[in-house]
């Protein structure tokens, strides 16, 4: 299981996992690719504010609120972003397909966050005949 680029431009580059023929021995109940967009913090912050100050869940519930607040942006900018490169590189299925965001996309505790994409098919991202467990689109600085 490697990483390799699979296309890039002045703003986006997009990389992958290959799966090989006999699938993945990390996760082999992962059915579906999983799409991330790696936006560094200083691009985000120009995007969407600085992130409220850090404190523990439940101290402080209008924190709480502004964290949950600034998730939402977050999670509507990494799709954006998404689409745009899409619309750069078409690298998802024409039609009938769906990103739908989840914390624990690649691992039960939350450690690996990303969209995690339905196609009318089911199963996984094709891209010039090869399966990709997973894809992400890095900003090009």
């Amino acid at each position: 299981m490697s990483v390799v680029e699979i296309n890039a431009n002045e703003t986006y580059t997009l990389k992958g996992i290959v799966l090989d023929r006999f699938g993945d021995s990390v996760n082999r109940n992962q059915t579906k690719t999983r799409v991330s967009m790696e936006i560094p913090s200083d691009v985000m912050e120009t995007m969407i504010g600085v992130h409220p100050p850090y404190t523990m869940v439940g101290e402080d519930p209008e924190n709480d609120k502004a964290w949950k607040a600034y998730n939402r942006a977050e999670v509507r900018t990494m799709k954006a972003g998404l689409l745009e490169a899409n619309a750069a590189f078409n690298f998802l299925p024409a039609d009938g397909w769906e990103l739908t965001f989840s914390r624990k996309a690649g691992c039960s505790c939350g450690c690996s966050p990303a969209f995690i994409l339905k196609t009318s098919t089911g199963g996984f991202l094709w891209i010039d005949g090869k399966r990709y467990k997973s894809v992400w689109v890095v900003i090009n600085k």
